[in-house]
This record gives structure tokens, C-alpha cells and sequence, in this order.
């Protein structure tokens, strides 16, 4: 609510009503603001050309202004937006000053226009006497409507004509190109554009989303790949023609940080620079929350909208459009553009226009020029900023035939009427609390779930229609009862349908016949819903703007009369849990229904898990101490603002009607909020929080049809029992309320609206306090301050406010600093003595080794199998990774010294075999040593800690219990007396059972970069490959050439191969050459398919088998095995998996000679003969002929 400072909000508005439709004017967030001095302005009437005589053509000056739509000069374009071809949406703010005796306030939008400033020069003015000279003979700088003039009527109205202005400017926004989702309000009308144009394009999304669920950088890819899509082609905000925001996109778009940086440019800006060096902070709790966020609003969009996205443009008027015809710039002239615009009312409101070029119009940017009458009559659009989503109709031409067909005469609905605007009476107080008050999105379901329901008649299979019928023919049967009870109240209109499927009902056995009569009327029934509510939600639109309420009585009879089945998918979009842990209920085969059948087909929830928290500290070094107590400072203050605008988006998003003011009552840790208190006088009641005795009961008689909750809440206030208000139907549901309950001694506070200000309010404190923390230190101390505030929310009692918002949010620049280079460097590995270390007893003497992260299941004591992060070490497993360790990506390849830790016990075995355990042997005097079964000389001597073991007079370490246990039973009087004991035995270290990674930043390959890598090797082989096979098709038709000029009579073939193979092997041509010839003849180029598809391995082996005949057929062999022989195909398999070991021990070798040496190296290491080691090495990728 704005200005309940009486005396400021008269000032811009004199009215109340004026005060609440028109109040957030002012308070509008703008791109930039701009103070303009002795603005030359030219005030016109748009709907009659009036211009107090400065133009005398009216016609014209009726081109220059529109609803809302002006004109600006070149100079001011490019002040504003540094162009001179982008109109703008804009605020306008004029004081009281000469002639202008009122504060002013416009909206509106403006188009930049040359002809504005040649007004008095090549376009004749006749400029007032007064002003012409001031406005140097009419060259203006703004041309504005009257109708931008918002709150002022009458003779306060501002009159047309010419006016010298100081006046400030707010940029809302520019024009631009942008995207906009259809929704389920606009796909719901089209079943079969639905199935032919948008479900097969929805299968290949969602198996997409669902194959990148596996991993973080895929999910992470996805995102940056949506996210760069979305600013490819943006406008403010990305909209959604759908009437129900994202809470995705409101979370982003609400944090945004001074400075530019929203959260979803930051997780943007962290996963693209991550993934471009290490992905260090790729299993972030906050990146994971923040990607599955991202993956249930991805299942959502493909659910309710098959994730198509209309292009979409600021609406601007040109009458010498005909009523049929837009103007798009980029789009092909005479293309037939899909056009709409949200919210919809209905499916009137999506056309086909066809697209003409007007040649004054194409140097605009961002902009979709329309007939003002259309956009009036068909969109319910207008100019103040409105935005008109299109795309081509080839692009789906189902959906633009089905288009095309709903707007014939006698199918589309009535015109919606327009009603005229009435004003508001009463107090500021009352008519903002009116004001507050929107039934759009309860209307627009309705007529949403009516459109459902009777698409749902025409899509649902045949076999489930008998008992579709009869549940709906039983809803029928009571609704009549309670009709005939006279407990129920629905337009004439309805009865007939109704009762004639009631009378279903009873019927034991349903003819096609009557199947398809029931249907027909419920779709009587729906059809006739959706025109009656479509004026009501029209009136639900202007609400804010005029005191006329939708007839929510009618509402009431729509509903009864309409809600014969269950759609679920309406309810389930308010379903926080919906496609994060469950999909969708597809309860309809209407096309949002189907869409939703098929996705979760394909729904799989996120499973990634994100590493502890702490285990990140180390992005950042260590921060000096005396800044730890700031860092803690700033974060518990920055965590504390999140958490109090946050639980308000919340509870707002959860419980909409808490966006009036409401009570909540507290009882047995409960909370209920009771709204709708202007209707029973209660707003004022509680001032402070009271404790009384709450009643539930069932809904009064009395109660108007507006309020469509079924439980109130009453008390005893001042000695009398009260209604205090309305319990909010989603606490009556999601609290399991009924009528009855009593909520003794319950706490009752009066709370303020959750308004969008009130939400932007807490988003700007916040905001300013982001501003104010950066503001107060330099760029060096913001570092030094970012760790500290990193270390402070990476510490282990942070876990359960995983999300560490704070450190992005304040520092996202200094975090990103960190990215570039390798933060994590060592990493820990723990059981190293176990039986899964597959490097038992191998000495790691600093050498390095290629180390990749990999996933083990490993054997807990009770025998259960875990599956643990380790590092494998040349192929072959070495040890978990510790708890504490930090991590790479699963997958990661890299190069590393391994180091083990010094041992911590060691094996002393005696003469006559008894084993000795000494422990803490990395506390004493020869910590770090290594004992090799070396005979040495032990003394044992008591000590307060156990038997203390010394070697040359230094402290070895202590006996074990066990240990020292069998020395007492051998040695035991020796001891006793206090004699020395000395012991000969074999000493030896036990082995480390951990050890520490020190990775080479350099060397390290991450799975998406081998990926990339192995693709690009791939392209480039086949790139090779492809010139390889050109140069050998050359050289085959050299030697036809040669083989016809000796015998004419040969024909291609087989013949004419031979010949071929012959000459080549008479030039000196080795088998394996005259093979790849081969493999280039007409015979086997005339049936060769593509490599990869489904023919290629049958293609292949027939191919082998022809050149293998061509060779013996030839002679050519001389008594040595072809290199294709049919004994050799599987040699390929053999071949490939000693690559892949090599490529897994040195992923840095490149493909050719330098492999297939080191494959060779391995065969003569694995024993194999060297007839064996020829035999595979032919397998080469290299000689292989495709």
C-alpha cells in the first residue's frame, strides 16, 4: 500500500480511488533515471488529435500519439538508451511550476521519431503565441497522450497543447526481443497442435534433462545452456504467458544485487567458470540446491508448457496496418505470424496476423507494430508497455490450422466487453484493502480447468468412457439434488445439461449412444462456463484499477457447475514437491494432461549430493583473525534479512490469501491465518496480540458469494461471540481444519499484508545492505573480507544452513577469482592397508603417477557394500578418499605425487617367531623411518604409558596391550627385578594407512573435458579418415584407369577389382594398402551406409568378406594372411581395450604411433608373442578401412 501519508499522496493524487489504483507509479524500479531541464513538450489527445491548435492536421497528430504511445526526439533516444532506434517504457514526474499547476505523474511508452524535431521547419506548426518562441517554433523534444496522465480529471486534467518542462524520467525498460513460455493457459486450448507439433519435440527434452540428471557438470551444462538461450533473445524479464509465476524465476529475479549480479547470473558466472578450468565448487551445497531448483523448474516448464517459447516484442501502434496485418521487422514479410498475449482470457485471444513491412517502422528495435483496434478487440493489449508474443505459424502448422478453426464465426466465444472503469468510494484505507483483493488467478483456473474438461471429452480412450461417464453422471445426480433442495443456486442455463446426465447415473449399462450424448452436454456445460466467466475475469484484471467486482456468485455456479472431475495438474502446480521428488498426477488427457503423461514418463528426481560444507573452506586461504568476528557479523546480519523476506515469499506463495491483512492464530504450534477481516470488521481489534478461545465452525448463511472459504473462525471479543474472519483455505486444507475444533487460549496477532511492495521492500533492504558491506572496503580488503566471510560459512556447524547464500551474494566476483586456479591441491586417502589397495606393497618413491577419482564399493565390518569416492592409480584402485578430504569430480584424471604417511607402528618378530606390535612409533625419536626386516637390538623398559621399546638408545615406541602381555609371560621376572630387558628380532614398518595426493594443476582433466576432448579427437579422426579414404578413391580410379586402358571390356565390379588389386601389387603396394583401395570401389560405395547407423555392422563385414575374396582371387597373397581374414575381426576388440588401458594410464597420449608403441609395450609386458602382438597391432585404428 502506498502513501498513507494523507497529505503526500494528495499531493500526486487528490482522490483516495486515484491514490490506490494509481500509487505505485512513483515507486516503479527503473533501469535509469534521468532529470531533463526545459523539455520542449507537445501534449495530444490521442483519441481525437486535439493539440490546442499546435498542429492543425489532426490526423496527423493522431499518428504521432497512441493509448499510452508517444513520440521522443533522436537526441533523447540516445541519451536514454545510447541508440536512436529502441523505443522505451517509461515513469514521468512533473512538479508544480509555469504552466503546470500540479504535481503529474505518466506512463507510458515512447518511440524515438526524426519528425519531431523538423515540426515548424518541413512540417508546418502553428505554434500558441505565448510558447513559440520558447519551443523555437515548435521543434519538440516529447510528444505525450493525454491518456499517460494518470489521477488527475476534470479541469486538473492535464490539456493538450504545448508546455516548457523541468520533469524527471525514469527508463523502465528498453525495447527488445525477447522469449515468452505459451503456457498451460494457451496449450490447453489446442489438443491437436498439442500432439502433432509440440509432444514429439517434448519427448527428445525431457529424455535430454533426464540423461544430464547423472551427473553435476551435466545439470550444470543444461543450466548455462538455458540460461545463455534466455539472454540470447531477452527482454526485462523473461515472461511467462502463464498466469502462475516460477518460484524458480522469483527467487533469482527478487535477489539481484546492486551491482548487477542477480543469483541466477552468479550461478551462472560460478558453473561457467568452473567447468571452464576445475570444478571445484561443482558439488557446492549451494550450487547442487540451486541446480536442483533448476531441474524441477526444467520438469515443470516441459510438463505445463512442452517448453515452447514464442518470441516476443513491446507492442506499438500503426493504424496503416489493415485489422489482419502486424509488423515485425525480422520476421519475413507476408509471413503468417501466431499471436497472443498474457494473461489469456480465452482462446479468442490467439490470432494469425499476416506480417507486413512498413518501411518506417524496420529501423525499430524490439518492437511488434499492431492495429490499435486489434490489439483493443482481440488481445486486450495496450501501449504502456504491454508485450505481444509470435512466431511463424509454418513452425506449427497443426496448431495454427486448430488456431484457425476455434477462430471461425461459429466457434470462437463471444467477444469479451470491455466494462467502463468505476471509481472508488470510501477511505484510503478501505478502497487499498479493495484494492488488494484479486480473484484473476481463482477465475482463470476455472475457465481453465472448464477448457480441460472439455478436451478431456475428446482425447480420452473409449475403454475408460463408461465409467468416466458415471462418475460425472453421479457429481450430476447431487448437484440436481441439492438443486431441487433449493441448496444450491446456478443459472438456468445449466439445469437442462445437467439433469439429462444425471439421468446416467443410474443406468447399469451405457449404449455408445449414450456415451456420446453425455459427453456432448458436458461439453454444453464447460463451453458455456468459459463464456461466462471470460467478461468476469476481464473485470478481475481491471480490478486495481476500478471498484467493479467480478460476479463471484456467478463464479459460485460455475464452479458447482463445472467441477463434475478432478484436474490435477492445476493443483499440483502450486505443489512445491511436484517434479522435485514426484511428477505430476496426469488425471486428464487434455493436452496439458498429455504433456504431463509424457513427461513423467521421463521424470527421474535429482539424486546428486552435495559434499559437506566445510570441506570448501579452503577455496580461500586462510583470512587474517582479526577479521573472523566481522565476517561472523556480516553474515549472521546478511542470513538473518534472507530468512525474514524469505519465510515471507514463503508463506505468501503457500497461502495467497495472506496477501490481505490477516490474523494468525498460534495454538499447539499451529499457525492459522484468518483472513478476509474488512468483510466482519475485525481489521481494527487487535492492535496488539491477544490470547482468546478460538472457534472453527462451518460457513454462515449470511456470508456473501463473494468469499469462497467454507470455515470461519469466531471468538469472544468485548463479551460478544464474533466472526473475527475467513480460516484461508489452504490452512483448512493443509492443517486438516474442521468445523468443530476449538483452539483454547490461542495467541491472535493481527499481520500485514505479504504485498509484491512489501516483498520488495525486504528484497531492497537487503539489497541496500549488500551495497553498504562492498561500499565500506577497498577491492583489497574486499578479498581479504570475502575469505573471511567464506571461512566463516564453510565451518561444520553450517551444514544446516547449507546454502552459504551469503558468500555469493556479498563477494560473487572475489569467489569467482578463486575458480581460475586450482584451489584443492592435496587430497587424503585413508586404508591404505586394506585388501582393496591394489598397490599393496608398492613403494611411491616421489615418482608421479596418473591418479584418477573414481567410485569403489567398499566392504564395511558387517559385510555391507558402500560405495566410496577414492582415487585409482593407474587403473587400479589404491584407497578411499578421508572424510575431510577435499575432492575432484568423479572421473577427474590427473597427474600426482603420492606421499604415505610416516608409519605409525611397527612388527618386531623374535627368535623364536613370537611378533612384537610396537605402536605410536611416529611420535618418537625414529618417526619417519622405514624398517625392513633389518635384525636390530631392542631395549623394553617400563613406563607410565606401557612397555617403552627403545633402538640405539632412542624411544622406538610402546608395546601394544597384547604385545606387552606376552613379553610379561616370557620375560616377566627379568622385568620385575628391574633388570634391562634386551630382545634380537627382525624389525619391520607396518604399512601406512594413509597417504596425501599433491596434484600438478596442470594435469588435471576433468570428465567434461575429456569428453570434449574425445569428441574432438573423434571429429578430427573423421575429418582425417574422410581425406585418408579421398586420397585413396584418387589413387583406386588411377588404377581402373589403367586396368581399362589395358582390357576396354571391363565393367565395374568384381572383375574389374581384381585387375585392380593385381596392378597395385604389381607396383609394390602392400596387402594392407591394396585393402584400403579396396575399400573404395564402386561395388562397395554403391551400398555403403553412413558409419553409425543401423546397416554398418552388417555393411561391414560383407565389405570384409568381398575384399578377402577380391585378394585371393588376385593371387595377391603369395601364401601371407590377408589383413582382413575372417580369423582376425575380433583382433579389433583386443586392440581397443589396450588403448583404452594406455589412455587410461596416461590420458595425455596422443592417437597413432605414439599409441600403438605403447600398446606394444603392454602386449610384450602381458607376454604375448610377437606373431600375437603383429596380429593385434594390424587392429590399429590407424590401418583400419571404414
Amino acid at each position: 500500500m502506498y502513501f498513507s501519508d494523507q497529505p503526500v499522496g494528495e499531493l500526486l493524487y487528490p482522490t483516495p480511488s486515484d491514490r490506490a489504483a494509481y500509487g505505485s507509479l512513483p515507486f516503479t524500479p527503473c533501469k535509469s533515471f534521468h532529470e531533463l531541464r526545459r523539455m520542449r513538450v507537445l501534449v495530444i489527445d490521442h483519441e481525437t488529435g486535439d493539440s490546442n491548435g499546435v498542429l492543425g492536421d489532426r490526423q496527423f497528430a493522431k499518428e504521432l500519439v497512441g493509448d499510452c504511445w508517444g513520440k521522443m526526439s533522436l537526441s533523447l533516444a540516445e541519451q536514454f538508451t545510447s541508440r536512436t532506434d529502441t523505443p522505451i517504457q517509461f515513469r514521468i514526474g512533473i512538479r508544480p511550476q509555469g504552466g503546470n499547476e500540479h504535481y503529474r505523474i505518466a506512463k507510458g511508452t515512447l518511440a524515438p521519431d526524426a519528425r519531431i524535431e523538423q515540426l515548424g521547419g518541413s512540417i508546418e506548426v502553428t505554434a500558441s503565441p505565448t510558447v513559440a518562441r520558447e519551443l523555437n517554433f515548435g521543434q519538440y523534444d516529447l510528444i505525450l497522450a493525454t491518456s499517460m496522465f494518470k489521477g488527475r480529471k476534470g479541469a486538473e486534467a492535464i490539456a493538450p497543447g504545448s508546455y516548457l518542462l523541468d520533469l524527471g524520467l525514469g527508463v523502465k525498460i528498453e525495447a527488445e526481443y525477447g522469449r515468452q513460455k505459451l503456457g498451460a493457459q494457451v496449450l490447453v486450448n489446442y489438443p491437436v497442435g498439442v500432439a502433432n507439433d509440440i509432444l514429439p519435440n517434448l519427448d527428445t527434452k525431457a529424455k535430454q534433462l533426464k540423461a544430464a540428471l547423472g551427473s553435476p557438470h551435466a545439470l550444470a551444462r543444461e543450466f548455462i545452456a538455458a540460461y545463455e538461450e534466455k539472454q540470447g533473445q531477452r527482454s526485462d524479464r523473461e515472461a511467462d504467458l502463464d498466469i502462475f509465476g516460477s518460484t524458480f524465476d522469483a527467487l533469482f529475479d527478487a535477489e539481484a544485487d546492486p551491482e548487477g549480479m542477480s543469483r541466477e547470473e552468479a550461478l551462472y558466472a560460478i558453473l561457467k567458470t568452473d567447468l571452464a578450468h576445475y570444478g571445484q565448487l561443482l558439488e557446492h551445497p549451494f550450487v547442487i540446491d540451486e541446480l536442483k531448483s533448476f531441474a524441477q523448474h526444467r520438469w515443470t516448464e516441459l510438463a505445463y508448457s512442452g517448453g515452447i517459447k514464442f518470441r516476443s516484442a513491446l507492442a506499438q501502434p500503426c493504424n496503416k496496418l489493415a485489422d489482419t496485418e502486424v509488423c515485425v521487422p525480422t520476421m519475413p514479410d507476408g509471413a503468417e505470424l501466431i499471436l497472443t498475449r498474457s494473461p489469456l482470457v480465452n482462446s479468442n485471444g490467439v490470432i494469425i496476423l499476416t506480417n507486413r513491412h512498413i518501411p518506417e517502422l524496420m529501423s525499430l528495435r524490439g518492437c511488434i507494430h499492431i492495429n490499435s483496434e486489434t490489439a483493443a478487440k482481440h488481445l486486450q493489449a495496450d501501449f504502456d508497455g504491454d508485450r505481444l508474443a509470435f512466431e511463424r505459424a509454418d513452425k506449427y502448422p497443426s496448431l495454427a490450422a486448430e488456431i484457425r478453426e476455434k477462430l471461425l464465426p461459429e466457434n470462437r466465444y463471444p467477444d469479451v466487453v470491455k466494462r467502463d472503469k468505476v471509481a472508488y468510494r470510501g477511505s484510503f484505507e478501505e478502497i487499498a484493502l479493495r484494492c488488494a483483493h484479486n480473484d484473476v488467478g481463482t477465475i482463470a483456473n476455472q475457465i481453465m480447468r472448464a477448457v480441460s474438461i472439455y478436451n478431456d471429452t475428446l482425447g480420452r480412450p473409449a475403454a475408460t468412457l463408461p465409467n468416466y461417464i458415471k462418475q460425472i453422471a453421479r457429481y450430476y445426480a447431487e448437484q440436481s439434488e441439492q438443486l431441487g433442495e433449493g441448496k444450491l443456486s446456478i443459472p438456468q442455463h445449466y439445469h437442462q445439461p445437467m439433469k439429462l446426465i444425471a439421468h446416467y447415473a443410474t443406468n447399469h449399462a451405457l449404449s455408445a449412444t449414450d456415451i456420446q450424448e453425455a459427453l456432448t452436454h458436458v461439453r454444453t456445460i464447460q463451453r458455456q462456463i468459459v463464456c461466462d466467466l471470460s467478461n468476469e475475469l476481464q473485470v478481475a484484471v481491471d480490478g486495481p484499477k476500478s471498484a467493479a467486482r467480478p460476479d463471484m456468485a456467478l463464479f459460485a455456479a460455475c464452479k458447482a457447475a463445472g467441477n463434475c472431475i478432478s484436474v490435477s495438474f492445476i493443483k499440483d502446480k502450486q505443489d512445491g514437491a511436484i517434479y522435485r521428488d514426484q511428477p505430476a498426477t496426469a488425471s486428464t488427457y487434455c493436452p496439458v494432461g498429455m504433456m504431463a503423461r509424457l513427461v513423467n514418463q521421463h521424470f527421474d528426481p535429482v539424486r546428486l549430493a552435495a559434499r559437506p560444507i566445510h570441506l570448501f573452506r579452503r577455496l580461500f586461504p586462510e583470512p587474517p583473525q582479526e577479521l573472523a568476528e566481522i565476517a561472523k557479523e556480516v553474515k549472521d546480519a546478511y542470513n538473518e534479512k534472507l530468512s525474514s523476506v524469505a519465510a515471507l515469499r514463503d508463506a505468501l506463495a503457500r497461502d495467497p490469501e495472506r496477501g490481505l491483512p490477516h490474523l494468525t492464530v498460534e495454538h499447539d504450534r499451529k499457525q492459522v491465518a484468518i483472513t478476509r477481516l474488512d468483510a466482519f470488521g475485525t481489521l481494527n481489534l487487535f492492535a496488539n496480540s491477544q490470547k482468546l478461545d478460538v472457534q472453527i465452525v462451518s460457513r454462515p448463511a449470511d456470508i456473501s458469494s463473494e468469499i469462497p472459504n467454507q470455515l470461519f473462525a469466531q471468538a469472544v471479543v468485548g463479551g460478544q461471540t464474533r466472526t473475527l474472519g475467513a480460516v484461508s483455505l489452504a490452512d483448512a486444507h493443509g492443517l486438516q481444519l474442521k468445523a468443530g475444533m476449538r483452539l483454547n487460549a490461542a495467541t491472535i496477532t493481527l499481520c500485514p499484508a505479504i504485498t509484491e511492495s512489501r516483498l520488495e521492500a525486504g528484497w531492497r533492504s537487503l539489497r541496500s545492505y549488500v551495497a553498504m558491506v562492498r561500499s565500506e572496503h577497498s577491492p583489497e580488503e574486499r578479498h581479504q573480507l570475502a575469505a573471511a566471510l567464506w571461512h566463516a560459512a564453510h565451518t561444520k556447524d553450517e551444514y544446516g544452513t547449507k546454502k552459504s547464500v551469503v558468500a555469493f551474494s556479498l563477494f560473487p566476483e572475489e569467489s569467482l577469482s578463486q575458480l581460475s586456479e586450482l584451489q584443492f591441491r592435496e587430497l587424503q586417502v585413508i586404508g591404505l592397508q586394506y585388501p582393496t589397495n591394489q598397490h599393496g606393497g608398492r613403494h611411491f618413491d616421489g615418482e608421479p603417477v596418473i591418479a584418477e577419482v573414481v567410485e569403489q564399493l567398499i566392504a564395511a565390518k558387517d559385510g555391507t557394500l558402500t560405495l566410496k569416492r577414492g582415487i585409482a592409480i593407474e587403473g587400479r584402485f589404491l584407497a578411499p578418499l578421508q572424510q575431510e578430504s577435499p575432492s575432484y569430480p568423479v572421473g577427474t584424471i590427473f597427474q600426482a605425487t603420492v606421499e604415505p604417511a610416516p608409519p605409525s607402528s611397527a612388527l618386531a618378530t623374535l627368535a623364536n617367531g613370537t611378533a612384537l606390535e610396537i605402536r605410536k612409533v611416529h611420535q618418537y625419536a625414529h618417526a619417519g623411518r622405514q624398517f625392513e626386516t633389518a635384525p636390530v637390538s631392542l631395549a623394553l623398559a617400563p613406563s607410565r604409558q606401557g612397555l617403552l621399546v627403545s633402538l640405539a638408545g632412542a624411544p622406538l615406541g610402546l608395546l601394544s596391550s597384547e604385545s606387552a602381555a606376552a613379553v610379561h609371560r616370557q620375560y616377566g621376572a627379568q622385568l620385575l627385578r628391574g633388570q634391562p630387558l634386551t630382545l634380537t628380532a627382525a624389525l619391520t614398518s607396518a604399512p601406512s594407512n594413509t597417504a596425501l595426493l599433491r596434484a600438478d594443476p596442470q594435469s588435471i582433466r576433468t570428465p567434461w573435458q575429456l569428453e570434449a576432448r574425445h569428441l574432438g579427437e573423434e571429429r578430427e579422426s573423421d575429418r582425417m579418415r574422410e581425406l585418408v579414404r579421398e586420397g585413396l578413391r584418387e589413387q583406386y580410379v588411377a588404377y581402373v584407369a589403367r586396368a581399362c586402358a589395358m582390357n576396354p571390356h571391363l565393367s565395374s565390379g568384381f572383375e574389374l577389382d581384381v585387375e585392380v588389386a593385381q596392378a597395385a601389387q604389381a607396383d609394390g603396394r602392400s596387402f594392407r594398402e591394396i585393402a584400403a583401395l579396396l575399400s573404395t570401389s564402386d561395388t562397395l560405395l554403391r551400398v555403403r551406409p553412413e558409419p553409425g547407423s543401423p546397416a554398418w555392422d552388417s555393411y561391414e563385414g560383407q565389405a570384409k568378406r568381398y575384399v578377402l575374396d577380391v585378394l585371393r582371387a588376385s593371387d595377391a597373397g603369395n601364401g601371407e594372411r590377408s589383413p582382413l581374414s575372417p580369423a582376425e575381426p575380433h583382433l579389433h576388440d583386443t586392440y581397443r581395450s589396450y588403448a583404452e588401458r594406455v589412455r587410461r594410464a596416461n590420458p595425455y597420449v596422443d592417437g597413432g604411433v605414439e599409441l600403438d608403441r605403447q600398446v606394444a609395450a603392454l602386449l610384450n609386458a602381458d607376454g604375448r608373442s610377437r606373431e600375437e602382438e603383429e596380429a593385434i597391432l594390424r587392429a590399429s585404428r590407424e590401418v583400419l578401412v571404414r
